[in-house]
C-alpha cells in the first residue's frame, strides 16, 4: 500500500483520530476601556479541531478587530495542502465522532481508493462504530487494522482499554 505523509498526518493529540495535524495559534485579544492585552497559545491540531478552535477564537474575537485576522488565518490554513487522497477525511472523522458510521465509512470509502487498508482510517472508521455503539464491526475495524500493521500503537491502545473496561 501507499503510506501517507507521516511529518503530516498521525494521531491528534486533543481526539485521538487519525488526521493531518498541524501546529496552530490560538490568540485572544480583548480590550475594556483601561483594560486591554492577548493570549496566545501554540497547539497541535487535526482539521476537525481546528475548526472548533476557529469558531471559538471567531466567537470571542469578533468584537475586537485585531482578534480577527489571526482566527482567519487559522480557518485559511487548516483547509490548505490537504493530501488529495484524503480531502474527505476531516469530513469521515467528523461524522466518526458522532456516532453516524453509515456516513463515515461512505467517506472513509473515497480515502482507501488511494490508502486501502491503511491502518490509521481503518482505526477511525473502527471508532466510528465504536462510538455508534457497533461493537462488532468496530472490532473488525480494528482486527483489520492490526492485520495491516501489527505494531499500530494506536489501535493496540484501543483494544487494551476496551478489554479492561470489560473486566
Amino acid at each position: 500500500g501507499i503510506v501517507t505523509q507521516g511529518e503530516h498526518y498521525h494521531i491528534c493529540n486533543e481526539c485521538q483520530m487519525f488526521d493531518r495535524v498541524q501546529g496552530y495559534t490560538e490568540f485572544y485579544f480583548y480590550f475594556l476601556v483601561v483594560v486591554y492585552g492577548f493570549y496566545s497559545k501554540r497547539r497541535f491540531l487535526c482539521t476537525n479541531c481546528a475548526d472548533k478552535v476557529f469558531w471559538k477564537m471567531l466567537l470571542l474575537n469578533f468584537l475586537f478587530i485585531l482578534g480577527i485576522f489571526p482566527t482567519i488565518w487559522l480557518k485559511i490554513k487548516s483547509r490548505l495542502g490537504n493530501d488529495s487522497g484524503l480531502q474527505d477525511l476531516a469530513k469521515a472523522n467528523g461524522f466518526a465522532k458522532k456516532g453516524n458510521y453509515q456516513k463515515a465509512a461512505m467517506y472513509y470509502k473515497r480515502c482507501y481508493q488511494k490508502y486501502p487498508e491503511h491502518p490509521g482510517l481503518l482505526m477511525n472508521e473502527g471508532i466510528g462504530y465504536l462510538i455508534g455503539n457497533n461493537h462488532e464491526q468496530a472490532l473488525a475495524m480494528f482486527r483489520r487494522s492490526l492485520e495491516y500493521c501489527s505494531n499500530y500503537y494506536p489501535v493496540i491502545n484501543i483494544i487494551h482499554s476496551i478489554s479492561s473496561e470489560g473486566r
